[in-house]
């Protein structure tokens, strides 16, 4: 913060830039979930009637499904880690590190769980804790997928910040 106070005394800088200087401090909220991540399931469909007899459709996830188990990991870190709900838009970094398997012949893993399922799972997890408002406050998102190792524990390492 001693950087932050010498521009809050500097004449010029406060001439050159007139709006506030909150815009300076680091906006991005950085923590870690330990656990094995899980991805996202395809919708399951039912078919149900209505008193009236009207056919709709009810597109749900399984309540018993492994997914609900991450997703409320995810909730319980965002949730003790942010305050306040983020109402711009949203840059998101995700980092996965999923389990080694016993023998690896990649360095990278380009197999199953897709980095896109593993994200709609985080996504939909800080949406329902009212970290920002819907999946669509999204607009630069960064995804990586690695094997856990020594310094990297099986996990995701999830960054927000406020795009300007």
């Amino acid at each position: 913060m001693k950087w932050f106070k010498t521009y809050l005394s500097n004449r010029k800088f406060r001439r050159k830039y007139r709006r506030p200087l909150i815009w300076l401090e680091e906006k991005a909220i950085t923590f870690f979930v330990a656990g094995k991540p899980v991805p996202q399931p395809r919708q399951r469909h039912k078919i149900l009637k209505t008193r009236s007899g009207n056919d709709f459709v009810h597109n749900y996830t399984s309540k018993t499904h492994m997914v609900q188990g991450w997703k409320a990991l995810v909730y319980y870190a965002a949730k003790s880690n942010i305050t306040s709900m983020i109402t711009g838009p949203v840059r998101l970094s995700l980092h996965f590190y999923l389990p080694k398997p016993k023998s690896v012949k990649r360095k990278y893993p380009f197999v199953k769980p897709d980095v896109d399922n593993l994200a709609k799972a985080v996504m939909d997890a800080l949406t329902i804790a009212s970290i920002y408002t819907d999946d669509a406050r999204v607009i630069d998102m960064d995804m990586k997928k690695r094997y856990a190792d020594t310094e990297n524990p099986m996990g995701v390492h999830i960054t927000i910040e406020e795009a300007a």
